[in-house]
């Protein structure tokens, strides 16, 4: 018969051999790292004395300002779909290495279990005993099988859905800056059309002010709409924690039926 120790054995292995082993950090690159997009056009805010000059020269200097824009939004066009580009390449290496961890995790937890089931078939004591670990193993690791699985679904679901997120986060911020451009294209061919019909310069620059406003308007529109997204980016890893963690509820209480369930057939009290 086997000492007494085993019902304390079986606790320590209990709490030892069978970590969560899940890593359920969510992808936080995704829910904020995203830049903004806004870009700064202080440099078209013209400051001009209480005397306005005359058209010819506020057409002069708003030519200037047209090429000092479009340069600033080719900087900034550069700098957001760099980001956004290498987005899915930088998101692909941290999920490789959690999984690389968790694969590490899972072989050491193979190991100790393998180790516990040899130590407890040297204990049994006739065949009756010898029968109650196989079924132990083989019913441990069915409940192993089943909470990996479901885990790696939860896993799998939580990143499909987070990759057409961002595809569609960086669509809409794609949209929003050609918007934006065009927009601001359109406000300076309006004030180089006025400049050419010799429109007075309190008109021009009234109008031209006018434009540049509601372009930036609707980018902030655009872009607090694209940031939206992050709301369904919460739901995703909340629901991947709760099946997570059901997986996890499911397998213990399996491994707490087997413990009692070999405890009997030892007869220990």
């Amino acid at each position: 018969m086997m000492r007494r120790s085993t019902n304390a054995a079986l606790l320590v292995f209990g709490a030892c051999a069978f970590p969560a082993l899940v890593s359920a950090a969510p992808l936080d690159l995704v829910t904020t790292a995203i830049q903004s997009v806004q870009p700064g056009v202080s440099e078209l805010k013209m400051k001009y004395p209480a005397k306005l000059p005359n058209t010819e020269a506020f057409c002069a200097a708003a030519a200037e300002t047209k090429t000092k824009l479009e340069t600033k939004l080719a900087e900034q066009d550069a700098s957001v779909f760099a980001y956004l580009n290498t987005l899915p390449e930088t998101l692909e290496n941290g999920r490789n290495e959690r999984d690389a961890k968790l694969e590490e995790a899972r072989s050491e937890a193979d190991q100790l279990r393998g180790e516990w089931y040899t130590r407890l078939a040297l204990r049994a004591d006739g065949d009756d005993e010898e029968d109650a670990v196989e079924d132990y193993q083989k019913r441990v690791e069915e409940a192993v099988d089943d909470r990996r699985e479901s885990v790696d679904a939860a896993v799998l679901e939580f990143r499909t859905g987070t990759d057409v997120l961002i595809a569609k986060r960086k669509a809409a911020m794609s949209v929003a800056r050609d918007t934006f451009k065009s927009s601001v294209a359109a406000a300076v061919a309006d004030l180089e059309t006025g400049c050419a019909n010799g429109v007075p310069t309190a008109t021009l620059l009234s109008g031209f002010k006018a434009d540049l406003a509601a372009a930036r308007a609707k980018l902030a529109g655009d872009k607090k709409a694209a940031e939206a997204q992050q709301g369904e980016m919460r739901k995703l890893a909340e629901a991947r924690k709760s099946k997570v963690a059901e997986a996890v509820k499911a397998f213990q209480a399996e491994l707490a039926l087997a413990n009692a369930e070999l405890k009997q057939a030892f007869k220990e009290d």
